[in-house]
């Protein structure tokens, strides 16, 4: 089944036969930030260009890609008839399998078309919307006691940045997918237009990486772009060649998506989404779309399903879990979110979306050493305060097992993360590693299951006090300095000064990103 993409940028070819030097720069580098122009230039390249065919062999005897999974070609499949829908024709030829999707020139020049279509459609898509903002408020303005017309540009505002959220979304998962195969690909693109040396017409982005994007405050005035995404510069920038660079613009430009999604008003409620309209048009009218992430991310709302978690895992002897098996732990957790739930929601076993039940890795972790705390103590058992139920024994049999691999969400929140570490401490397995996807880093409000093991809970309380206590001594100092500034403000001295040091306190209260070990000190300042 094809994909359809309404874009409302354009019909027809997407950007065939367009020369991307002609496109200029607008909303991305703002005429101030060449690097984002030129990366975008280089990333979007037409590889059916005759000057890189002379590079073409030299570039595949150095490139050494594997197969891919089924899923993930079948996602790749998924991208192209989505870009066959929004007009790119030439990529139908692109056929991806999992043992044959980048092996030849077709699946080069296909995958490197998939990356280009979703970039150039999403820059062209961020470029409309700017535009559109622009003539819709100049129109709300001008009838601004027509109430209809008023909400009929906002509707078609909205629209269209669900469009555009659309085609980032696709961009930001694909980046993630093929992450590590990116990477290899931007090398060869690197060698092709020879951008490890200064020879290419993509002048302003060859060779390294020179410029921090942090080191100015974030949204001031000087720094016409938005802070890095994903892990903190490194010290040395001679040390980030362009492939590596080139692999943070993508993460930078993606970044954007959590923002826009504040374009998008509930339906259900006219007035709640007339309102929010209003007010993401303000925000958006002073912030030029450089607003930082401070709404969840939509990988952090995707989880293994229940269904899947529980065919991923083995029993003791190293055979699958049977049905009645199966039943047995889906009544236990299904009594276990009605009893500590006030909503008495039902869990729905199939659900891929995390919706704030319960942690999938948390629990079945608990469940894990349970089991092992009675195979410990030789009780089947376990004295337990009064209103507290333990899984039945039946149940924390099925996970004796040690733990090699662990099915949780896309990120685990830092709970879960420490839940981890203690159950690696506990069983002893300091030299196997529990693979996971890992800890996005943010401490969130969390409860543990009343029946996890006295020791886990105290481990984790442990570390949620030092949390805590962190997080007080930033307030404190916040609040210090706020005194401070008020006080020279009463005596209107060093008026410049304070307005200097205001900006910087308004920084800590924004986490420039949750990845940067730099800023750790403040990175979950917005976490609550």
């Amino acid at each position: 089944m094809r994909a359809q993409v309404h874009t409302g940028v354009q019909t027809g070819p997407a950007y065939e036969g367009t020369d991307v030097e002609d496109m200029e720069p607008q909303l991305l580098s703002d005429g101030r930030d060449a690097r984002g122009y030129n990366f975008f230039n280089a990333i979007s390249y037409d590889m059916d260009n005759p000057k890189c065919a002379c590079y073409m062999v030299t570039a595949q005897n150095r490139l050494e890609i594997g197969g891919i999974s089924p899923g993930d070609c079948d996602f790749l499949k998924s991208l192209v008839s989505v870009l066959v829908g929004a007009g790119v024709d030439w990529i139908a030829k692109y056929q991806p399998t999992p043992t044959n999707w980048y092996h030849d020139d077709l699946g080069r020049m296909g995958f490197h078309g998939v990356l280009r279509g979703f970039l150039v459609l999403y820059r062209r898509g961020l470029d409309g919307l700017w535009r559109l903002l622009r003539s819709h408020s100049a129109a709300i303005a001008e009838d601004r006691g027509n109430e209809v017309l008023t909400q009929e540009a906002m509707s078609q505002l909205l629209d269209y940045a669900a469009d555009v959220i659309l085609l980032g979304e696709w961009l930001r998962y694909f980046v993630a997918t093929f992450r590590c195969h990116l990477k290899k690909h931007l090398s060869w693109l690197s060698i092709i237009l020879k951008l490890r040396c200064c020879r290419s017409q993509f002048k302003g982005c060859c060779g390294r990486y020179m410029e921090s994007v942090v080191d100015q405050h974030p949204g001031s005035k000087e720094d016409g772009s938005l802070p890095q995404p994903g892990p903190s510069p490194p010290e040395d920038w001679d040390a980030l060649l362009w492939p590596e660079a080139a692999i943070s613009y993508l993460d930078w430009i993606t970044s954007q998506v959590g923002s826009l999604k504040l374009l998008m008003a509930p339906k259900s409620n006219a007035k709640k989404k007339k309102k929010k309209a209003k007010r993401v048009a303000s925000i958006v009218n002073k912030a030029d779309f450089r607003i930082l992430e401070l709404v969840p991310e939509g990988e952090d709302q995707r989880m293994t399903s229940w269904v899947q978690l529980l065919n991923s895992l083995e029993r003791v002897d190293g055979t699958k879990m049977r049905f009645n098996e199966k039943r047995a732990v889906y009544q236990w957790f299904q009594f276990e979110i009605r009893e500590t739930k006030a909503n008495k929601v039902f869990l729905d076993f199939d659900n891929t979306h995390f919706e704030g039940t319960c942690h999938p890795e948390m629990a079945i972790l608990g469940l894990h050493l349970l089991a092992q705390e009675r195979l410990r103590s030789g009780e089947t058992v376990v004295e337990t305060p009064e209103g507290i139920r333990l899984p039945a024994e039946e149940v924390t049999d099925l996970f004796r097992a040690q733990v090699r691999i662990l099915a949780a969400t896309e990120r685990c929140c830092a709970a879960c993360d420490w839940l981890v570490n203690y159950y690696v401490l506990s069983i002893g397995q300091r030299k196997t590693e529990v693979k996971y996807p890992g800890s996005d880093g943010l401490w969130t409000a969390c409860s543990l299951p009343p029946w996890i093991p006295r020791e886990a809970g105290i481990f984790m309380l442990e570390r949620a006090t030092r949390e805590l206590w962190r997080r007080a001594r930033l307030i404190a100092l916040t609040m210090n300095v706020n005194d401070h500034l008020t006080s020279e403000n009463s005596t209107g001295r060093q008026g410049e000064a304070t307005n200097s040091s205001a900006e910087h306190i308004g920084d800590w209260s924004i986490s420039p990103s949750p990845h940067s070990d730099q800023n750790d000190e403040f990175e979950d300042t917005v976490g609550e």
